[in-house]
């Protein structure tokens, strides 16, 4: 079940419950919109897993965007935000304004607390294309 809605000025992704690592997914948006994605797992309690967001800079290596700090939290880092709600399940991860540069793939991760190890990762690929020229 995932599907994509185009909003005025704003891209919403929801992203099924499955989180088994394999070929990313496809999105796509225009320069100067917003990218909102919100991604399910199965609702947890306590200790509290951290989830992160982060872009692939090379095939070894990713870069972190913005992180969890705790459930019901917006942790803002520039242009990338992530709120999560663990007894409902889910975390929504936006970005604002964005650029042709932002097209790459990005990774959401969710981290065991004990063991810093990830528990659940889904990769996806992002295409900003530009946008119409304003009238």
């Amino acid at each position: 079940m995932s599907w994509r809605a185009l909003l005025p000025g704003r891209l919403l992704l929801l992203l099924p419950g499955s989180w088994a690592l394999s070929n990313a997914q496809r999105l796509h948006s225009m320069v100067g919109q917003v990218l909102s994605v919100r991604c399910q797992y199965p609702p947890r309690g306590w200790p509290y897993e951290k989830k992160v967001w982060r872009k692939e800079v090379s095939v070894y290596e990713c870069a972190r965007l913005v992180a969890s700090s705790r459930p019901h939290t917006l942790t803002q880092a520039s242009r990338f935000s992530i709120w999560d709600n663990p007894g409902a399940g889910f975390f929504t991860v936006t970005m604002t304004g964005l650029r042709e540069e932002d097209s790459g793939h990005y990774w959401f991760r969710i981290y065991h607390p004990s063991s810093n190890s990830i528990s659940k990762s889904k990769r996806f690929y992002l295409a900003v294309s530009p946008g119409e020229p304003l009238p």
